[in-house]
Parts: structure tokens; C-alpha cells; sequence
């Protein structure tokens, strides 16, 4: 997952948080320690792990 630039999380926890990225290294969420588990939850197992999941959207840039 991708780390910094460290801030405070905007889940109000307090703590400092990240940006979570995706197995292709997309920013999807900034993150702490409290909330990253209940953040990702909404994303597909493979989205966190496969670099060649499906997309149904462009992800590239020429793809758009």
C-alpha cells in the first residue's frame, strides 16, 4: 500500500494516515491504522492484489 505524504486521517481518529493504493498503484483512499480494514472493505479482493484485474471503467490515460 502507498505511504505518505502523512497527515492527520479524515475519519477523525486523530492518528496519521496514508494513501492506500490499489494493486496498480492507484490512490484510492486516505487511510490510518483505525479505518484502513473498514475503508478497502468496499473494494474487490482482486482490486487490492491483482495488478490485471478487470476494470469496466479506463484506467489509462490512452484508454480514455
Amino acid at each position: 500500500m502507498g505511504r505518505g505524504p502523512y497527515r492527520p486521517c479524515p475519519c477523525g481518529s486523530g492518528e496519521l494516515s496514508w494513501w492506500a493504493c490499489d494493486a496498480r498503484g492507484i490512490e484510492l483512499s486516505r487511510v490510518c491504522g483505525k479505518c484502513e480494514a473498514e475503508k478497502l472493505s468496499g473494494y474487490r479482493d482482486e482490486v487490492l492484489t491483482n495488478p490485471s484485474y478487470e476494470a469496466d471503467e479506463p484506467i489509462e490515460a490512452d484508454d480514455y
